[in-house]
């Protein structure tokens, strides 16, 4: 699932190994902070550092920080339309938010 997301949406995201430290997820990036962060453990989606969450910041302040730590778990990723509204209906009957990366 990492693969296939990952072969689509290249540009937009920064995939990071579970366990990795800030200074190797963020490195590189110029401190926009503007792109999602995708973090996985053995080929599956973990969960997603969403835009703009100072991580940036953080791995100049605390470089030795691992990504995990910053993981928003409850979030959802879906690419296909109809695999999203059944996953969003499903959130909505247990009340849990949602978030979509585009």
């Amino acid at each position: 699932m990492v693969k296939q997301a990952k072969d689509v949406m290249e540009q937009t995201f920064v995939l990071a190994e579970a366990g990795t430290i800030l200074k190797k997820a963020v490195f590189g990036e110029n401190g926009e902070d503007q792109r999602a962060v995708v973090v996985a453990r053995d080929g599956k989606i973990a969960g997603l550092i969403p835009p703009r969450s100072k991580l940036w910041l953080q791995s100049r302040n605390n470089p030795e920080k691992l990504v995990d730590e910053f993981v928003e778990p409850r979030l959802l990723i879906c690419r296909e339309f109809d695999l999203l509204s059944r996953a969003l209906a499903r959130w909505k009957r247990h009340k849990c938010d949602a978030a979509i990366v585009v």
